[in-house]
């Protein structure tokens, strides 16, 4: 895909005075996602429907991550953050479907063709003390109007009446958090130096042991070196003891047999009891028979 997407050729005629490639054919980076660009400022993007729609001809539901070829254009701004349009079809009845972008919400709006499943939380900008902001527009009505700054300073007293025990619960909290900053200080600085003292005790202890050739001599802090050839050869080469089995215990582990075993296997299991303490492990006592630990297999087989 990207050797399709990449103009590598470049006619005799072209020169590098000329611009672009694109510009010297007459067509732009996008192609066909493009064609209405220059024109109507329309984009063919890839949309991905962010929530579950109703269509508003044929009652059909979308659901949401279907994805359309829409067409996204500019319509209009909120302050300085333009609001984008989307605009696609029912893939049952080819029927229009528009979304805008809603930057004073963070959300999604269906204007038109479509109607939104209600499935979100609700968010009131205006009871949820949320900070909101006056448009240009606004600002010079308000120049011209004395009607309105007055109505604008008293719902900006409203509000404030409003914020006054949110404030003044955070205030509190700043305030025991920061009355003995002296003591905090003092606290903070203290489990600081015992921090440090526990760590020169490690680095002290780790030289002791290994000497100075793996700390750093800036920092004091202990550093492994770097693995290398003969570090492999000898961790390939380590051979580890197993653990010895214990021939009693393998007895256990056999299913059991229709033959009645012999008496010396009968001794063996007689000796096993249940300690007082511990219900959960079995304590098996040495039995002092003639025949050794093979023998108990050779008869219990």
């Amino acid at each position: 895909m990207a050797e399709w997407g990449a103009p590598k050729y470049y006619p005799p005629e072209w020169e590098p005075k000329k611009g672009s490639i694109n510009k010297f054919r007459g067509v732009h980076a996008l192609r066909e996602r493009a064609r209405k660009f220059e024109t109507e400022g329309i984009l063919i993007i890839r949309f991905e429907m962010p929530f579950n729609i109703w269509c508003g001809n044929c009652n059909d539901m979308i659901g949401k991550g279907t994805r359309f070829n829409a067409e996204k254009s500019h319509d209009g701004n909120y302050l300085s953050t333009r609001i984008y349009k989307f605009v696609m079809k029912c893939a049952k009845c080819k029927n229009k479907i528009t979304i805008h972008t809603d930057p004073k919400a963070c959300d999604y709006v269906v204007t038109e063709g479509g109607k939104r499943k209600e499935e979100r939380f609700e968010f009131d900008v205006e009871s949820d003390n949320v900070a909101t902001f006056t448009s240009a527009e606004e600002i010079e009505e308000r120049k011209n109007n004395g009607i309105a700054q007055l109505e604008h300073l008293d719902d900006d007293l409203k509000k404030s009446q409003n914020m006054v025990p949110v404030l003044t619960q955070i205030q509190s909290i700043r305030d025991d958090s920061w009355r003995n900053d002296y003591d905090a200080s003092q606290l903070l600085r203290k489990k600081n130096r015992q921090r440090k003292k526990q760590d020169l005790k490690q680095v002290e202890h780790f030289r002791r042991r290994f000497g100075n050739d793996f700390i750093d001599q800036e920092t004091n802090q202990v550093t492994l070196p770097k693995e290398t050839q003969q570090d492999r050869i000898i961790a390939s080469t380590t051979i580890f003891k197993t653990k010895p089995s214990n021939p009693i215990k393998n007895i256990f582990d056999k299913p059991c047999s229709i033959q009645k075993p012999s008496k010396t296997v009968q001794a063996a299991l007689m000796s096993v009891k249940k300690p007082q303490h511990c219900n959960n492990h079995l304590t098996i006592k040495a039995v002092k028979t003639k025949s050794s630990s093979l023998s108990l297999l050779s008869d219990y087989k």
